[in-house]
């Protein structure tokens, strides 16, 4: 809810758990669209003698998947809403002026590869060696 209204406080506050959404998102979609194509080809490359060994366990595996494929469906819409918003980010916001590489709300690489420099400068063995000297 906080990302599809844009609420200031979620837009700052919950970075790291808004890349993580947006990840899982691509992840998830990807899985899905990658099973239910595997599936699909299977099902419509199978040759006349694969469809007379068919039996009735057979029947009821693919039952099963696309009764989950379905029910899950959902998912994926909101999946791609979540993906949709954070690109759309980028480039204009409800309450601001518009995105760019100035904005609070944004996710844009350059502010991760800040934000992770300036939060992992215990790993940076340079910048450890040049402090410690």
């Amino acid at each position: 809810m906080g990302l599809f209204f844009e609420w200031p406080f979620y837009m700052r506050q919950f970075l790291m758990e808004r890349w993580m959404s947006v990840f899982t998102a691509w992840v998830y979609n990807i899985t899905y669209f990658v099973f239910l194509g595997g599936w699909l080809w299977q099902l419509f490359d199978m040759t006349d003698s694969e469809l007379e060994e068919t039996g009735a366990f057979d029947i009821l595996l693919n039952m099963f998947f696309i009764y989950n494929c379905i029910l899950h469906s959902s998912i994926v819409v909101i999946n791609i809403g979540i993906i949709l918003k954070e690109i759309s980010l980028e480039f204009f916001e409800m309450f601001k002026v518009g995105g760019g590489a100035g904005s609070d709300y944004n996710l844009s690489f350059a502010r991760v590869i800040e934000d992770f420099e300036e939060e992992m400068w215990w790993a940076d063995p340079v910048k450890l060696f040049k402090n410690g000297w």
